[in-house]
Order: structure tokens, then sequence, then C-alpha cells
């Protein structure tokens, strides 16, 4: 019998200037890095990207970073993965009229996020000589007041553009993140002496008139939105401050000030968050960030002005969503990340299905991860992202059985996708609980998602009717008992053990049985290892009050390993600054005694005194069943983990390519 939602304040319709929103779930400006040529036109995995999400209950989507200049800054095509909608409008109204009419069809509306430009971020002109993003040796170059205001009519010529093609309105991108719009406001980056340098209304004078010039160009009841930083997390350029203080970039204050003056100017919504590319951890918070780390500072913004704000940053539960409107914080939130993860959040949660939403993890792994090394947009739990339609399961045209070996994420996804396709699947798991490795992964308070994840897919496989069989150790003659027509391998990784004195110490610990608490942990505690794992492992004891020192044989933490999203690196170095972890790098255990750990460092032995050695240099692959099998007629697969130890990531894409294929 159908319920009344849980989540009502959430699935209200709200306002922005004349414009009725059907809910208060936006859809983030994410960008795709597929658009083809990087030009004007939307590809068709676009197409199928948008209209999913639409589909999925957002009330309002707004469309990535779209650029409109044509001559000023020299953009490369594709470079930035986005579109620009001067280029060639007509080819852009042609494919942006396909994605709107579908994204219209779900009674969604649809902002372009249109960009002034994104300055010194990378490494296009700014207002003043300031030091680019990532390289502060190089200063960027400067805006002449000519090219600043040819930028701006730009900007108006790609919302009349806008408007022709359908969109229900337009995104200013963005006085956030120290993009151009950004650098312009803030003292640090703006030392102009002409009528957009100096006083307050001066480096605003840019946004004062965009507003009004598409107004003029659009019609006064054409929305136009705002993406607005509320506050910058920095001490310097390249530098950030995790605590917000000092600060020498926007405060909240400032913000509040911005907010009003953007009310009073014309714009009609504002859509808020935090941080730069100096603060990147801010920009895409990941899981060592609170959830909902915004939502206090929205309050004062919204507190400040009558025009709708939402808000986002790690918005990923409905609870949190519902929470935050309910209490009159915000009048909305954006969601980026977790409609990336699973794209029918909205309707989930209107469903009163939110235990079936998939969990964003806040990894960073697949989206901003991948986009960074140019491979487009991605995502480590959900592996259609960007493939909706090309890479969507099928039936399978001849159902076989399916023996899975190994319960952790790479075996559950295969059970997953293998099931869907009609296959009769059984999962073999030697412990006695699904999740493998990653159920110690999902032990500290940072890692609840992880946690999370794992019951979602012992819920999809139980509902699916994937046989799970708990506590099986599988051997080579069970398999062939068996007899399965497939068997997907996903041992999965162990601990790797380095070969030292002292293994036998009782200070000497694993890293699964202390954070699972087998051993006691004293109060100093030696982590070995600074990849990933040990760098977890130290945060986590770090946290709760222990003093922790990392030991890492390289010459800086997370080198090993699959590569860690570069915001999740600065977030950890600046984190155990401020919780005082001491990281000895370029140094190599070779014992544990009763005093602590022995390690070489420039040439010498020196003990460092712990209760506790953590041992966390990284983990290895189990053997696999695979090879072992060539010789039977068994069909045979080394996923996860097993194949290469690598990451979330790696262990989703793996299982569901393999699951999705046999």
């Amino acid at each position: 019998m159908a319920q009344e939602t849980k989540y009502v304040h959430l699935f209200t319709p709200f306002k922005i200037g004349k414009l009725t929103v059907k809910n208060r779930i936006a859809y983030a400006p994410v960008g795709t890095g597929t658009s083809t040529n990087g030009t004007s036109a939307f590809s068709v995995a676009e197409e199928d990207y948008y209209a999913a999400r639409a589909k999925g209950g957002a009330g309002l989507i707004f469309t990535g970073s779209t650029q409109t200049d044509l001559e000023i800054d020299k953009y490369t095509p594709g470079a930035l993965g986005t579109w620009n909608i001067n280029y060639n409008p007509a080819l852009y109204k042609l494919t942006a009229t396909r994605v709107l009419d579908r994204v219209h069809s779900y009674g969604a509306r649809m902002f372009a996020q249109l960009t002034l430009g994104v300055g010194r971020n990378s490494g296009m002109k700014s207002p003043s000589p300031i030091p680019t993003y990532a390289d502060p040796s190089v200063m960027s170059p400067v805006l002449t007041t000519d090219e600043l205001k040819k930028k701006i009519e730009y900007f108006i010529r790609g919302a009349v553009i806008a408007k022709d093609c359908g969109y229900d309105g337009i995104e200013v991108h963005a006085m956030h993140f120290g993009y151009l719009l950004d650098e312009l406001e803030m003292l640090i980056s703006n030392q102009r002496t002409d009528e957009y340098g100096g006083s307050f209304e001066n480096r605003m004078r840019a946004a004062k008139e965009i507003v009004e010039g598409v107004k003029a160009a659009c019609g006064k009841d054409f929305p136009v939105s705002m993406r607005l930083g509320m506050k910058s997390y920095m001490k310097g350029f390249n530098r950030a401050s995790i605590t917000g203080e000092p600060e020498v970039g926007r405060t909240i204050e400032d913000a509040v000030r911005v907010a009003k003056y953007l009310e009073s100017v014309g714009y009609d919504l504002l859509s808020v968050d935090t941080g730069t590319y100096d603060s990147y951890y801010y920009c895409y918070p990941p899981m060592y960030i609170k959830m909902g780390v915004n939502v206090d500072l929205a309050a004062q913004v919204k507190a400040a002005v009558n025009i709708p704000v939402i808000v986002c940053g790690r918005m990923h539960s409905p609870e949190l969503c519902e929470e935050t409107v309910a209490s009159g914080k915000a009048d909305g939130v954006v969601i980026g990340r977790a409609m990336l993860a699973d794209p029918d959040f909205a309707v989930k949660a209107k469903l009163n299905r939110a235990d079936e939403i998939r969990p964003c993890l806040s990894c960073n792994f697949g989206c901003r991860g991948r986009m960074q090394g140019g491979l487009g947009l991605s995502c480590a739990v959900n592996p259609t992202l960007m493939h909706e339609s090309s890479y969507a399961l099928t039936p399978a045209a001849v159902k076989k059985n399916v023996m899975v070996i190994g319960g952790g994420v790479a075996g559950m996804e295969a059970a997953r996708a293998a099931s869907l396709r009609g296959h009769k699947v059984t999962v073999y798991e030697q412990s006695g609980r699904l999740g493998g490795i990653f159920n110690v992964a999902g032990i500290p308070d940072f890692k609840e998602e992880d946690r999370k994840l794992v019951r979602w897919y012992e819920a999809r496989l139980r509902e699916q009717g994937v046989e799970i069989v708990l506590n099986k150790p599988v051997d080579l003659d069970f398999i062939l008992s068996v007899n399965p027509d497939v068997v997907i391998s996903a041992t999965g990784s162990e601990p790797i053990v380095p070969m030292i004195s002292g293994l036998d110490n009782p200070k000497c610990v694993g890293f699964v049985d202390a954070m699972e608490g087998r051993k006691e942990v004293g109060r100093k505690v030696v982590v070995v290892g600074g990849g990933l794992v040990g760098c977890e492992v130290a945060l986590n004891f770090a946290r709760k009050g222990h003093e922790v020192k990392i030991v890492e044989f390289l010459d800086g933490i997370l080198k090993s390993g699959a590569p860690t999203p570069i915001m999740n690196r600065l977030c950890l170095e600046d984190m155990f600054e401020e919780l005082d972890v001491e990281v000895l790098t370029s140094s190599a255990l070779t014992g544990v005694n009763d005093n602590g750990a022995v390690i070489r460092h420039n040439g010498e032995e020196v003990e460092v005194k712990a209760d506790t050695v953590i041992l966390a240099v990284g983990l290895r692959s189990r053997p696999s069943f695979a090879p072992e099998l060539e010789k039977y007629s068994i069909e045979a697969y080394s996923i996860g983990d097993e194949r290469a130890v690598a990451n979330i990531y790696n262990a989703t894409s793996n299982g569901y390519e393999v699951g999705r294929s046999i």
C-alpha cells in the first residue's frame, strides 16, 4: 500500500524566481570529460547520463561548466572536458535540445552552467599577476579591461543561446573554487586599479554586469543562479587551512556580504559550497571530512537573503538532506557524487526505499581521480556511469551455473551482475561474513559508507536469490565436485608481513588485528607503511587520541600502490599535521623489540619508542583458482585484488565486467 514519503520537506516544490521546481534535490554541475571534441556537442553518452538523473528523480539538473569565451583564453578543445556554447551554436543547440527533451520528460528543470573563465586554476588569464595553481613559480597572465569586458559580452551571448535551446535558466560559474569571478572578488587575487578592482563594488562589478546583461537579453524572469563559495580555507596560494584559520581568502562574513549583494543586483538562486583549488579537499571532500560539512555555513547565508539557497558538500543521505531543508538551514540540496553512485537517489528516497540507495564512499577514485588522469568521469561503485545504455545488463541467452569464490566487493559485484542477467549464482566465502578486506577498511568512524556498501551488496544479493555459503573454504576437489559452468575466482588479498626480527614480540601487531581490536593498541603507536592502508590506520588511531608516528620506506606518503586522488592526499597530510602525526620517510623497519620499532634511517639504525608497532605495509594477492581450472572444461576468471591489488574502483569494474559478460 502506498505511503507518504518520509522526506516531506525534501519533496516539496519551491520557486526560483517564477520558476517552479518539483522538489528540493538538485543534481550538481559535474563535468563529464567526454564532450565531443570539447567544442559544442553533447555526446550520446552525456544524453543518457543526464536523462538517467532526471529519471532518478532530481528536480533540478545543472550541466557541467560550459565555456563561453572564444578568443581571450585559449582553451585547448577537450582539455577541460566541457563544451563551448558559442563555438558552434547550431551544433550545441541540436545536441542540447535532445538532452533537454529527455530531461523535461521526467518533469525536471535544467540550467546551463556557463563560465566566465577558470583563471589561475588552469593557467588562464587572471585579474592580477598571481601564482598559478600547483606551480607558484609561474604567474598568471593578466586580463586587460577590454578583455574582461569582451569575456562578459561572450558570456551574455552564451546565455541567449542557452535560453534559445530551452534551458530553464543558467548558473554562473562561478564565484567559488578560485575561478575567475572568485579571483575578481577576493582581495588576495585582485590588485587591479581599473573599474574592476579596489572597492567591494568594483570587485563585484563583473558579476553585476553578467546578471544585468543576461536579464536584459533573456528577460527579467529568466532565472540566473550563482555558484558561491562561502569560505576559502586558504592560508595562501597553494596552501590550505584545514581548520579555516587563518583565512586569507573569503570568510563566511565576506560570503554573507557577497550573497546580499548578489541578491540586490538580480540573482535568483545561490548554490553554495566551500573551498578553492588551494584547499582542494573542501571542493571534493573525501571521507575524512564529515557529512554535510557546509550546512551550518549555508544557514548563515540563508538567514541573510530572501532568494533560495541550496547547499552541497557530502549531502549523501536522504535523512541529512531532509533535516537540512526541514530545519530551514537551506532551501534545497545539491548532490553530485552520491548521484554518480546511484542516479536513482531521489526517487528511491521519495518511495521510502532509501536503504536501496547504493552509497557513495567519497573516495574520489572514480570521479575526480580518473578525471585528473584525463580518463573521463567514472565512479568507484557504479560501473555503468557514462555508459548507462551501452554498458547496461542484458538477459543472458544461455543461463549458467556460476560459482563465485570469495565474498569481497569484486566477488559480490560479479555475483550481482551475473544474477541480474539470469544466471544461477552461488557465492562461497571462507569467513563468516561477506565483505572481505573491506570489513577492515570500514572500521574507522570516517568509513561508515564502506560498511553501508557491504550491507547494500548483501541485501541486493539476497533479494536477487543469490545463494550465499559462509564459512566454506574452497579447494579444487570441491570445485570439480560442484562442476559449475563458470568459476569467478575473487579470493582477494591478504596483508604483507615484512621479513624482520621481532615478529613474535607482543608489541608487533598486524593492522587487521589492531583495527578489529583483537590485540590491544597502546598509547604510543608506530604505523609501518605510508600507503593508503597505513595512512588510514594512522588516522584512525590518531583521532582516537593515540600518539602516532608513521614509518615509510619511500620519500613521501601515498606513493605506493594505486594512485591516491590529490584531494585525499592533501587532506591526509594536513590532518596529520593538525593531529601531530609524525611521518618518518626514507625509513625502513628492521625489527621490533621491547622498546618499540627499530628503523634504518640515513644509514643508521635507531629505535623509535612505541607501545605498539602496527604492520600496515600493504596487501598482496591471494592465489587464484583460475589457472588450475585451465585443464578442465570450466570457464574461469580471476578478478579484483586477486588479479591485481588496487582499490575499490578496480574491484567493482572487474566484477561488473565479468558478471555482465558470461
